[in-house]
């Protein structure tokens, strides 16, 4: 447990006791520099060995639709989440300060490997929380204050999640699927629908290290089914005999009629 993360772990117990830290003649500590708290938790740290961060992720998934996604941290409620942005629009909270953007990011991110990464950064999370010193009324609103490093905390976080190669990436179906039509459409018949199908390829992608969205999955067989019904049907149109295409027609209606 590093200075930082103790620090951080006491001043909540603390707070959550009801306690107020002051210095002599009664003005808060965080009027203060944190010189005073560091050494009295590292006392108090000495003998003390819990590790338990409190910090919690709420990280949705995004569409092409938005231009942006932001990953905020709510510091009263020690609460990582992500907004999806179309144009310029941002969360009150953050547009007024009492929540941090920490990273932004393009919406075709994996979320769980987001979540891995940002959970990767819980202490770095914590010292951000912990750098918030509350609000104060400005006249018009209640505007966010913070510690003066707060940027500096917020580095190593934000570089992981925009720099690093650690936060996937989903491919669209079509890039990845490409140049197989034939295997795709008979990987749909072997799963007995272009659902099941589309499960499969995703769950195949994954286990080669890649990512596709099962909609997007759907989308593309369905697209490569619809496809080839009409090629059989401008067959159908030449060889009007041909008994085989009109077989094959028959079971790729029924395909792209299946549920599963």
């Amino acid at each position: 447990m590093t200075p930082q993360e103790q620090w951080a772990r006491l001043g909540r117990l603390l707070k959550n006791a009801g306690y107020a830290i002051v210095r002599k003649g009664g003005a808060p500590l965080r009027d203060y520099d944190n010189r005073a708290l560091r050494a009295l938790i590292l006392a108090w740290c000495e003998d003390n060995q819990e590790t338990t961060m409190d910090i919690t992720f709420e990280i949705d998934e995004y569409g092409a639709q938005y231009n942006q996604v932001q990953v905020i941290l709510d510091p009263a409620k020690r609460k990582v989440y992500t907004f999806g942005q179309i144009g310029a629009g941002t969360p009150g909270p953050v547009w007024h300060g009492r929540h941090r953007v920490i990273a932004s990011l393009r919406p075709d991110f994996v979320g769980e490997t987001l979540e891995d990464v940002l959970r990767g950064h819980e202490s770095d999370l914590a010292a951000v929380a912990d750098a918030y010193l509350g609000d104060e009324w400005d006249g018009s609103n209640h505007v966010g204050r913070w510690a003066e490093d707060v940027a500096d905390l917020v580095l190593p976080i934000e570089d992981s999640v925009e720099h690093g190669d650690a936060v996937a990436r989903y491919w669209d179906a079509g890039d990845y699927l490409a140049g197989d039509t034939a295997s795709v459409i008979a990987n749909a018949f072997s799963h007995k629908g272009i659902g099941a199908a589309a499960a499969a390829e995703v769950a195949d992608a994954k286990s080669n290290g890649a990512h596709i969205r099962l909609d997007d999955a759907e989308k593309y067989i369905r697209s490569l089914v619809e496809e080839r019904i009409d090629d059989l049907v401008d067959d159908e149109e030449d060889h009007d005999d041909d008994d085989d295409d009109a077989k094959a027609l028959a079971k790729l209606r029924a395909l792209l009629g299946s549920k599963s």
